[in-house]
């Protein structure tokens, strides 16, 4: 097991553990212990993950001597939506509960971000413990206090800054995940080494065989590595006015796939098409080179994504003339982007494999708007 922290200087009640390991059961136990006391929790999952691990942490918060509400909402993206999040809050005053709450989100990005939101607002904000079921989550949205919705404008464009006071990443979750769910994370885990560390990336590249064999050891380097990686771009940037803007890289491209997909296409699909088409963007900008863009497309054709930002994707999302996506409408999912400024879509680039290109306008910038005639030339008319 692996304790690692989030430490906000400015910020006491924004600080917490993160536990990464295997049968957290007894640390999550003890934290209860000596972290209470609260009146009832709230059990928060969606009705797949609730299925297949909800008794056990049911369990747990029982023993402690806790009243335990369990809501459920039903899978998928879809669900991570104000209405849902209403929902939510009705069943909870329904239930009774008061300011003496905690909430726990026990799932993935979709559950910790909604139940994450609900934390933030319900009863003027709740303490919030985050239970991450997925790769994915672990490294990602488990980290950094980033709650939210979507609309039909964009994706997360509603939410709050919301930490937890603990993360418990029990990796005998990811057991029970199928393959392409359990690999999306390495998305993520694959952008934390372009943006921040080329030795991250080396190492994704010589364990990528054992991390496909869910070898448990290499599984909890990996992500303490991984993790620890977000932790200081967190640290340096609590509310993303910054250098946390570099986590971005490849989700401008992504969050538009995701939105123009009806949120059909997976986060991790979607990153690592944005992490192939970001870079070339970049290599099209003269930032980084044709040998970092050919790595990161072997790297990622290792985890079983795809070698190209259109490859294997429906006529709705596949550029004209061989699909119907059209430039414009690919420059409108863009538009809504949380990184836009002053009308102008801001990406961020890549200067080489471990670091991201700053400069552009500011000098000390980590995003830069980049033209759309750019972006045409770069990823419309290479397909």
């Amino acid at each position: 097991m692996r304790e690692l922290r989030v430490t906000i200087q400015e910020a006491e009640r924004a600080s917490y553990p993160i536990f990464l390991g295997s049968r957290l059961d007894e640390i999550f136990a003890q934290w209860l212990r000596e972290n209470g006391p609260w009146g009832r929790v709230a059990l928060i999952s969606d009705d797949r993950v609730a299925t297949v691990h909800g008794r056990r942490w049911q369990t747990i918060l029982a023993a402690a001597g806790l009243g335990v509400v369990t809501l459920t909402f039903p899978a998928g993206e879809s669900s991570k939506t104000r209405g849902t999040k209403a929902q939510l809050e009705d069943d909870l005053l329904a239930a009774g509960l008061g300011r003496d709450s905690l909430i726990v989100a026990l799932g993935g990005g979709v559950t910790l971000d909604l139940a994450g939101f609900v934390a933030a607002t319900y009863m003027r904000g709740l303490p919030l413990v985050s239970l991450p079921t997925t790769t994915l989550a672990m490294v990602d949205s488990a980290i950094g206090g980033k709650t939210g919705v979507d609309t039909d404008q964009g994706k997360n464009l509603i939410g709050a800054f919301h930490p937890p006071q603990a993360v418990f990443a029990d990796i005998s979750h990811l057991e029970t995940l199928p393959e392409p769910v359990y690999l999306a994370g390495f998305a993520e885990a694959v952008k934390h080494g372009l943006i921040a560390s080329v030795s991250h990336f080396e190492k994704l590249e010589h364990a990528a065989a054992a991390l496909l064999a869910r070898d448990r050891q290499v599984l909890e380097s990996v992500l303490a590595e991984s993790v620890a990686i977000k932790v200081g771009f967190v640290e340096k940037d609590q509310r993303e006015s910054n250098a946390r803007k570099a986590l971005n890289f490849g989700h401008t491209f992504g969050h538009a796939l995701e939105r123009l997909s009806g949120w059909q296409l997976s986060h991790g699909d979607a990153v690592a098409r944005g992490l192939l088409a970001e870079c070339r963007l970049s290599r099209h900008l003269k930032l980084c080179s044709l040998a970092d863009e050919k790595r990161l497309e072997r790297l990622l054709v290792r985890f079983k994504f795809v070698q190209e930002p259109f490859d294997r994707l429906g006529p709705e999302l596949t550029p004209e003339p061989r699909g119907r996506l059209a430039f414009n409408d690919y420059l409108r999912a863009t538009g809504s982007d949380k990184k836009a400024r002053d009308g102008k879509v801001e990406y961020v680039l890549l200067a080489t494999i471990g670091e991201v290109a700053r400069g552009g306008e500011n000098s000390d910038s980590w995003t830069r708007p980049v033209a759309d005639d750019t972006i045409r030339e770069a990823l419309w008319q290479t397909w």
